[in-house]
């Protein structure tokens, strides 16, 4: 008999809409729970496994979760009762190291090393990094990062990439002003990924699907230079 339901896939939801409940797309009113979700379906689609899958639902849980939130700490203990975590409100660092032994305890290690691999190191002990000292560092880590990582990395931007091409046929340049960097960074360091997914996964329809992404996005960023003042 083909089973259709997993019991790990929806605990995974279940903790991706916990640690994202009441966080929006950047500059929307979409819940941000759709991006994991639809990173998930690209892999399932693309013919990849439930690890995969599953990290692809868990893929920004370590970057976004926080760890200093007790009514997050109490929710997650709560969802997951059988689960080894602190039964009180205890400070971020406790929950830090907790939550990621229940992540690989509850999803197996394999799927939280592939969640860690594709977290952006956001500082530098206490000083932030800049968006594109974490770009540069993820571009990096590519290039000799194992399949499995590239594989769920182009799964994560080729959603990006094409939200962000019809956000902008919807609503015009104001979308890019959403993001920290300058449009001609955030079309380059797509181009940097679909690049290095392209080397490394030569025959992947999946590869192939982001550099069409990629294109588009190069052909509307284009667009909106031509349209403004002085071009």
């Amino acid at each position: 008999m083909t089973v259709g339901y997993s019991r790990h896939f929806d605990r995974a939801l279940v903790l991706a809409a916990l640690v994202h409940e009441g966080v929006p797309r950047k500059g929307t009113a979409i819940p941000y729970i759709i991006h994991p979700v639809h990173v998930a379906t690209i892999l399932l689609r693309h013919g990849h496994g439930e690890t995969l899958a599953i990290a692809g639902v868990l893929h920004d849980v370590l970057e976004d979760i926080e760890y200093e939130n007790g009514r997050l700490q109490l929710a997650i203990r709560s969802a997951f009762p059988a689960a080894s975590l602190p039964e009180r409100i205890v400070d971020a660092g406790t929950f830090r190291d907790a939550f990621q032994t229940f992540i690989q305890a509850e999803f197996t290690p394999e799927v939280l090393e592939l969640v860690r691999q594709v977290t952006e190191p956001k500082n530098v002990g206490d000083v932030p990094r800049s968006w594109h000292e974490r770009k540069e560092l993820t571009v990096q880590h590519l290039h000799t990062a194992p399949d499995a990582v590239v594989v769920l990395k182009a799964a994560d931007a080729l959603h990006n990439v094409r939200s962000i091409v019809e956000d902008i046929a919807h609503h015009g340049a104001t979308v890019l002003g959403r993001f920290s960097a300058p449009r001609a960074d955030t079309a380059w360091y797509y181009e940097e990924v679909s690049t290095i997914v392209s080397a490394r996964l030569p025959s992947a329809p999946l590869a192939d699907e982001l550099c069409e992404a990629v294109a588009a996005l190069r052909q509307t960023v284009a667009s909106l230079d031509d349209d403004e003042p002085g071009h």
